[in-house]
């Protein structure tokens, strides 16, 4: 419960055109654990916008984050949290387009304590491979 996985690969056919990642969202406890960014598209915006592409991907990534602490699929109509991001706003760099909004912010504190506080899930050793000596818990 108090991990959060963020999965950089490439984006899929099947995915939404234009997408640049997603969350997968447990809407009825208001959370998530998973969210996958697509690094292909990253980068082809990246470029189209003439912006780096380390940045974009960290705003990304942020983004998606985001996503699983607040609880949400849904988006703001500006700052990180909005659904679409235009090549002129990367290329404008104001830095109010990369900003969480106060609520938004504040929903995550109160996210991230409520993690805290959470008992841990019982956990069971499963060896992953009895010859090389690790295991997974």
């Amino acid at each position: 419960s108090g991990e959060l996985l963020v999965r950089i690969a490439a984006a899929p056919p099947a995915s939404t055109p234009g997408s640049l990642g997603f969350s997968y969202v447990d809407m009825a406890l208001k959370a998530g654990v998973l969210a996958t960014v697509f690094a292909d598209r990253v980068q082809s915006l990246a470029a189209f916008a003439g912006v780096d592409e380390g940045e974009l991907l960290g705003w990304v990534m942020a983004h998606e984050l985001s996503h699983l602490l607040i609880g949400t699929r849904d988006h703001e109509s500006h700052g990180l949290m909005r659904g679409e991001w235009t090549a002129g706003e990367l290329t404008r760099r104001r830095p109010s387009d990369w900003l969480l909004s106060r609520t938004d912010g504040l929903r995550i504190r109160q996210a991230l304590r409520r993690r805290t506080i959470m008992p841990p899930p019982a956990m069971l050793a499963v060896d992953a491979d009895p010859a090389s000596g690790v295991s997974a818990q």
